[in-house]
């Protein structure tokens, strides 16, 4: 996996560092974290990493459109590999975080004919209770 994140981060003009490419692993592993979160599992597989290194470089690959951030009413920041226009669905108990691709590019469409401007950013957030909470 360590090659394909390499490979993830050329694509994308940023040299691979070992940082950058647990980062993303530990990213693609969870779906969705937070900072903290992703130190923790950072420092597991790299010791030496600081926290102001984490935050540098989850920012540097925000700007390069490789992460996206994922606000949750309530919640830290998350951070999700980009994966396009698409919908969270979370749980209001217990948190979790699921990915519903839909036809947001007919959303893109529709809304484009009322706006002059490029979108250039389209998020939605489905607050339900999921299964697994409403049986407990």
């Amino acid at each position: 996996m360590e090659n394909q994140m390499s490979a993830l981060l050329k694509n994308y003009g940023l040299k691979a560092t070992p940082q950058r490419t647990v980062i993303l692993k530990e990213i693609t592993e969870a779906g969705h974290i937070n900072v903290e979160n992703l130190y923790e599992k950072v420092k597991e597989k790299l010791p030496t990493t600081s926290l102001a290194t984490i935050y540098k470089n989850v920012h540097s690959l925000v700007e390069s459109n490789l992460l996206t951030e994922l606000f949750i009413e309530g919640r830290k920041t998350m951070y999700e590999i980009d994966k396009g226009y698409h919908v969270h669905l979370i749980c209001s108990k217990c948190g979790r975080v699921n990915d519903f691709f839909m036809g947001s590019e007919d959303l893109i469409e529709f809304f484009s004919a009322y706006i002059d401007n490029k979108i250039t950013l389209v998020t939605a957030n489905i607050y339900y209770i999921c299964n697994n909470c409403l049986q407990s």
